[in-house]
């Protein structure tokens, strides 16, 4: 807080949002830029009827329900994360080129692997399994 000049750098243009008291606004958390402090906001599912997995699949994530009264301001592009300057991507993401699905399933072939094993090992551990061909 305080007064003075600030410099503000947005992706594309940058649109301001006058909310009266009690209105309320959706916005994606990618485009946000700056709000009212005092401003009450909730981070929620993009697609909720989705559900988690639909949601983050879908590629839209996470929106902010912000409640008036304030100000938000927002931008008209994402940033895009590890994409160069000023260009868009094409096709690639974070995660290597995949995409949020592709992402996704090689994080659940991950988990099961590891669950997998690890019960294995609980299994041999505990002595249900026994390499001597005598349970």
């Amino acid at each position: 807080s305080g007064q003075g000049n600030l410099a503000v750098s947005a992706y594309g243009s940058m649109h301001k949002y006058i909310l009266s008291a009690g209105e309320k606004r959706m916005v994606d958390n990618g485009h946000l830029v700056a709000w009212t402090s005092s401003m009450k906001y909730k981070m929620k599912l993009a697609s909720a009827r989705a559900g988690i997995v639909g949601s983050m699949t879908s590629g839209e994530g996470l929106h902010c329900e912000f409640e008036g009264p304030g100000v938000i301001y927002v931008q008209s592009h994402k940033a895009s994360v590890g994409g160069s300057e000023g260009r868009p991507r094409s096709g690639s993401s974070s995660s290597g080129g995949q995409g949020p699905l592709g992402a996704c399933i090689g994080l659940c072939t991950a988990v099961t692997v590891l669950v997998l094993t690890l019960g294995i090992m609980g299994a041999i551990i505990s002595g249900a399994l026994d390499f001597d061909g005598v349970p």
